[in-house]
């Protein structure tokens, strides 16, 4: 037994030192994609680019999330970011932009991902149709993402919960699809 765990614990203080590597590694990787996705909100705020010509940018930036994931969902985390930090300081038609590209990543997702991945089909769905009620005023097609979202995870309270509040909402405001404009972007 005494030496089972003796090699145990010489296994774990191998691997420590590379976890350790790989964490700062990652540290370092989130800190970089914040800093650019900041460069990107003051470029815009200064009028030196576009909002056009910086989501042609950062569809060229691989990791612009931070995160390690597939090209389309760390496109589309970095927009959502960029877009809420633009809506932040009242740029709304900046904003709009991003979520708009942010949501043509997440079709794509939606499409390329199997039904038999379940989770992370509903995981795009869901954060398609938060993109699509909040901030772009297609309220109808945010419902039929969360219905199939909620379809795919029954279980998942926190799509119910998104449905249930945009249900609240559809009831007080049409949506953009119905013929009446609704004011979805402040600015």
């Amino acid at each position: 037994m005494n030496i089972r765990l003796s090699l145990l614990c010489a296994g774990a203080v191998l691997l420590l030192p590379r976890l350790a590597a790989d964490q700062a590694d990652d540290r370092k990787t989130v800190d970089d994609a914040l800093a650019f996705r900041r460069e990107i909100v003051s470029s815009i705020l200064l009028d030196a680019e576009t909002a056009q010509t910086a989501v042609a940018r950062l569809t060229q930036t691989p990791m612009a999330s931070g995160l390690r994931l597939a090209a389309d969902a760390d496109f589309a985390l970095a927009a959502i970011d960029l877009g809420q930090r633009l809506l932040s300081v009242g740029r709304s038609k900046d904003a709009e932009v991003f979520f708009a590209a942010a949501e043509q990543a997440l079709d794509r997702l939606v499409n390329t991902t199997k039904e038999d991945d379940a989770k992370t089909r509903a995981f795009y769905l869901g954060k398609r149709a938060r993109i699509r009620a909040q901030f772009l005023g297609k309220l109808a097609l945010a419902e039929a993402d969360l219905e199939e979202a909620i379809r795919l995870q029954p279980d998942d309270a926190r799509l119910k919960a998104a449905r249930d509040t945009l249900l609240g909402d559809r009831k007080a405001k049409p949506s953009k699809s119905s013929g009446t404009e609704v004011e979805t972007l402040k600015g």
